[in-house]
């Protein structure tokens, strides 16, 4: 029994402890299964995320790959600028509803209004364009694993969006001039053939199309924003590129990246320190050294709100400024700057200020979204030494000078900026390897006699072949010297011996001109040229002729191209239907490409939008104008009563000069004959109308409206409206005047005649009207007689103009007389202007004849060798051709790719060094003051003497005594009254040195307040501030056009932009622009 029991226990003893053991296996058992799981949810975790990685990697790629390829298109394809990717029709059925998994992206457009945040902004609407955000929908763009969404937007004009942002951008109106790249990447390709893969699909359809009001738009987009969060194989991108020479008044592209400053401003000398500070243009005016503002930008239309385009012309705004580089600011800046959309002065490489008497002035204004108007931010005057960026104290104005330093202002600011690179005319096609203008106009014809018609000039694009350029005899000799350093010197030495461009007075570089018109253009190839003559395009021959006239039309939205050469003879272009010119031409592009030089100057076809490339310098020989007439359906000339959509861009190689001497200077194709004769001190070197060469000679110039307001049809001419400036003791119209420096050759007898036509456009049979001379010169009461074929006539006013004094007007002599052609009145001596006839004519009762003036067209002064009394004439020598008051306005976008924005002075109007205002003043003998005049009176009220008149008078006698100019001829040293006003943009590599900017600023870029010796002053639209201002005007002042910064002009209402695809996506604003290489902006996009 024991035994039993005790076995027993050593039974259950075992038991106990197994049950134990049993337990901690168990529990072992389950913490590695526990850690097996975890382990395994790690494992399986990793993977998961290492294939979402991988799909994100794919998409970045993807988004990458798109951006990088639109960027390239931008700049290499033959579109430039206007390229877009080909949209992306959505598929729907007939309630709207798609599973495409793309919807959010591709939604197309409603056109409804919608409220993006009615709690937030209730009242503000945007327009539906389509797409996640209103914008605009995306096209697809397929890869092999995978697709992108892209988008490439240019949405200047759209001030909704700039107000009430709805995309990704919180300020897009800094981004406003910006080609906006958008890329949504997504990994899962598509088939071939463009459908969908069935489990690409969404589970759910969603809405894009049908939408019953903005309500439903407002809550089938939430819904598909909702759906499009659940894809995460997706990755957005953005970059930003710019245009560059249509977004800032001025941009210095430093294409070499040279270490020399980019100067700029108005030489103004500072009375301390060393000789540098007293630096100065060299022109003095009543005692002083001549110190004018530069200014750039507007504040007017402080009123006026983004969202109403009725007022888009007047934004406050337009001065900005981008310098890759050093900006060396000379005298005074004066700077307009509107920081809503983005505009500043930016210079990538510090600012400096040239002297101590440099300044700074900006006005900026920002955009009040409470009352929803413009705000002044600041009015701020920076000196000499705030604005250098060595200033440890340099302020940024709230971001609005920015300097290139890696660092921030004491505000906070960064002063850092982006480069942007200069964008290529030069560049090629990424498919034909060429040129991309050369393509769009070499290359744009079809094949006849063996050849592109593009070739010859009769393609979508017009493309001429005269390679000449930089005025050099052989293309050896031009491929030796570089033009940036040859022509500059040729410019600034009138009359250099070893010059193809200078002819008497004037430069006349060897080169075709581009006439434009309001209908299209006339293009007149140098005689001179190895090219002279157009080749006809059935046969290939030669045409012999050296014109061809280009018509342009606009038929149901497109521009359509014909020319006269390649049509039959006697074609009437004014008479044919619109399917008639189709059948005759073909679509014109928009480009003219040049080989070489060119000239150009009239008025850009109304709403024709033209670029215009050059590989050598563009000329701009005078006003280049927006056309404001149209043909209304009967096919006759009417003036429209909206903006024009007209707009050029001129584009050069090398540069672009504007040739002050072409302003009143021979016609295209006419080479006057240079007077063969050796260089005299003050002595001009003159044209000559020779009997057994040239007896005539046809002068060209253009008198313009004042573009006041955005309505044509209220517009008035500049030379009915010229009136003293204010503030002076003289009033009332002032007349213009024509001046001639004329001389006999041999002694004389020499006579002239002059007929004037008024080339208006479309005007029929203009007359050649003479012109009657004076034979007195109204001196204030006394006459002086001049015109020596008065004997041979009984009437005071007569058609020739006699020299024939030894003494005062046979060669070397020169006698300079102003002649009225308008008298700055109406209803007595010339009539009204009207827009049916675009003319200024005159009456009977005008003592210099009738005649009609063209308005904004050419008028032709034909010059004649005439006889009086039966007596022949000598050669008739003419030095000079001038009209004032004038205005020039040159309405372009304008860049130098490798070289400068220029100005070609041209010599003094007046060469005679001691006809002064001094020596017309007080020192008539010099040494001797007792036959001194005092002409003046007290600075209270500088002008002549009202008070004494006998002075005044005598002194005019004696001037013309002495040198033979009468009281309008401008002193020695001073500019004529023509002002010469920029619209639109410059870009240039790098500017002139100021040494050379210098040579034109001194003789163009200023104008005294005194009108020449004749007791009165320049007119209020010349000198605005009038006696209260400063004493001389500044010259050739840049404006920014408001045009550029939209792409789009008002009309009824809305604004209508210039130039769109056939997607009706808005382009900039000429053809085919160039892209900066360089992405102001790239990286991901958030939302």
């Amino acid at each position: 029994m024991r035994d039993n029991k005790l076995a027993q226990r050593k039974h259950r003893r075992p038991t106990k402890q197994s049950g134990q053991l049993l337990i901690i296996v168990i529990i072992i058992l389950g913490v590695l299964l526990i850690l097996g799981f975890a382990f395994s949810s790690i494992i399986g975790r990793n993977v998961t995320e290492t294939g979402r990685a991988s799909q994100r990697t794919l998409a970045g790629d993807m988004a990458r790959t798109a951006v990088d390829m639109a960027h390239d298109q931008l700049m290499n394809s033959a579109l430039g600028a206007d390229w877009r990717p080909d949209a992306t029709p959505v598929t729907f059925d007939v309630a709207g509803m798609t599973r495409d998994p793309d919807a959010l992206y591709l939604r197309p457009g409603s056109g409804l209004a919608v409220e993006p945040d009615p709690v937030g902004r209730p009242g503000e609407f945007v327009t539906d364009l389509g797409g996640p955000d209103y914008l605009g929908p995306y096209s697809r763009v397929g890869y092999r694993k995978g697709r992108a969404l892209l988008r490439v937007r240019y949405q200047p004009a759209n001030y909704e969006a700039l107000v009430n942002p709805t995309g990704t951008l919180r300020q897009p109106g800094q981004a406003r001039n910006l080609i906006v790249i958008e890329s949504v990447g997504r990994a899962g390709a598509l088939n071939s053939q463009g459908k969908i893969d069935p489990s690409q699909q969404l589970n759910t359809a969603v809405k894009v199309s049908n939408y019953v009001d903005a309500v439903d738009l407002r809550s089938s987009l939430g819904t598909m924003k909702g759906v499009n969060a659940a894809i995460t194989d997706s990755r957005k991108q953005m970059a930003f590129a710019a245009i560059g020479i249509t977004d800032f008044s001025r941009f210095f592209t430093n294409k070499d990246k040279v270490d020399r400053p980019i100067p700029f401003g108005f030489p103004t000398p500072s009375t301390t320190g060393s000789w540098k500070q007293g630096l100065n243009v060299g022109a003095l005016n009543e005692g002083q050294a001549v110190q004018v503002q530069t200014v750039t930008g507007t504040n007017g239309g402080v009123n006026n709100i983004p969202v109403n385009p009725a007022n888009w012309l007047s934004f406050p705004g337009g001065g900005g400024i981008h310098a890759n580089g050093l900006l060396e600011v000379h005298g005074n800046l004066d700077v307009v700057l509107n920081q809503h959309f983005g505009e500043g002065i930016t210079a990538t490489g510090g600012i400096k200020a040239a002297n101590d008497a440099s300044s700074l002035t900006l006005r900026t204004f920002g955009y009040s979204t409470g009352p929803n108007t413009w705000v002044q931010t600041g009015t701020t005057a920076i000196g000499a030494a705030q604005m250098d960026s060595a200033n440890p104290n340099f302020d940024t104005v709230g971001g609005a000078l920015v300097d290139g330093r890696n660092q921030t202002d004491l505000g906070g600011y960064g002063r850092s900026g982006a480069t942007i690179a200069a964008p290529s005319i030069t560049s090629k096609d990424s498919k034909t390897g060429q040129n991309r203008y050369r393509v769009m106009t070499q290359q744009s014809g079809v094949i006849s006699a063996n050849r592109n018609t593009g070739t010859w000039g009769y393609g979508e694009g017009i493309y001429v072949d005269s390679s000449e350029r930089a005025n050099r005899p052989s293309e050896e000799v031009r491929a030796n010297q570089d033009p940036s350093k040859s022509l500059p010197l040729d410019w600034l030495n009138p009359n250099n011996a070893d010059s193809l461009g200078w002819v008497g007075p004037y430069y006349i570089p060897v080169a075709p001109s581009v006439i434009l018109m309001p209908d299209g253009f006339r293009i007149v190839r140098d005689g001179r040229s190895n090219n002279p003559n157009w080749i006809d395009p059935a046969t290939g021959g030669n045409t012999g002729q050296t014109e061809n006239r280009y018509f342009i039309r606009i038929i149901a939205g497109e521009k359509w191209i014909a020319d006269v050469i390649s049509s039959p003879a006697g074609t009437n272009f004014n008479a044919i239907t619109d399917a008639q010119f189709q059948t005759l031409g073909r679509r014109f592009n928009g480009v003219l490409m040049f080989e070489g030089d060119v000239r150009v100057r009239g008025v850009i076809p109304t709403d024709v939008q033209i670029t215009l490339t050059s590989r050598g310098t563009i000329y701009v020989d005078g006003s280049i104008t927006k056309g404001v007439v149209a043909r209304s359906g009967g096919g006759a000339p009417v003036v429209i009563d909206r903006p024009s959509q007209s707009m050029i861009s001129l584009l050069a190689n090398d540069f672009v000069a504007v040739n002050t001497t072409m302003f009143f200077g021979p016609d295209a194709g006419e080479i006057p004959q240079a007077k063969a004769a050796d260089g005299l001190p003050d002595t001009p070197n003159p044209f000559e109308l020779d009997l057994a060469v040239a007896t005539e000679l046809n002068l060209t110039t253009q008198f313009l409206l004042e573009p006041n307001g955005t309505n044509p049809t209220t517009w008035v001419p500049f030379m009915q409206q010229y009136t003293s400036a204010p503030g002076f003791s003289v009033a009332g119209p002032i007349e213009s005047k024509i001046m001639m420096s004329v001389s006999a050759d041999d002694n004389g007898p020499s006579f002239l005649g002059i007929n004037i036509q008024a080339d208006t456009f479309r005007a029929p049979g203009a007359p050649n009207d003479p012109y009657l001379f004076p034979t007195v010169i109204n001196i204030g009461g006394p006459t002086i007689p001049f015109n020596q074929a008065s004997i041979y006539f009984a009437a005071t006013d007569i058609p020739v103009y006699g020299l024939g004094d030894p003494s005062t007007n046979a060669y070397p002599k020169f006698e300079t007389v102003a002649m009225t052609i308008h008298d700055g009145t109406t209803g007595v001596t010339f009539n009204n202007y009207s827009t049916v006839g675009r003319q200024v004519t005159s009456t009977a009762a005008n003592p210099q004849g009738v005649y009609g003036l063209a308005v904004e067209d050419p008028t032709i002064f034909q010059l004649q060798l005439s006889s009086a009394g039966g007596n022949p004439s000598k050669n008739f020598l003419v030095s000079r051709t001038a009209i004032q008051p004038f205005d020039v306005r040159i309405e372009a976008v304008m860049y130098a790719q490798n070289g400068s924005f220029f100005v070609i002075p041209g010599p003094w109007f007046n060469p005679n060094s001691a006809d002064t205002r001094t020596a017309f003043e007080q020192n008539y003998t010099p040494v001797d003051t007792t036959d001194d005049l005092d002409t003046t009176i007290p600075s209270t009220n500088p002008t002549y003497s009202a008070a004494a008149p006998a002075n005044l008078q005598l002194a005019k006698q004696r001037r013309f005594e002495r040198f033979g100019n009468s009281p309008e001829v401008p002193f020695f040293g001073e500019p004529l009254d023509v002002k010469v006003s920029i619209i639109g943009s410059i870009s240039e590599n790098m500017p002139a040195p100021m040494s050379q900017q210098s040579e034109w600023l001194k003789k163009w870029g200023w104008i005294p307040r005194r009108l020449a010796g004749t007791g009165g002053v320049i007119p209020a639209d010349h000198l605005p501030l009038g006696a209260g201002g400063p004493i001389a005007a500044p010259n050739f002042t840049v404006t920014y056009d408001p045009v550029l910064g939209a792409s789009a002009t008002p009309s009824a209402g809305l604004l209508v932009p210039l130039r769109t695809d056939s997607a009706g996506r808005t382009l900039p604003p000429t053809p085919r622009l160039p892209v900066s290489p360089t992405l102001v902006y790239f990286g991901d996009e958030t939302s």
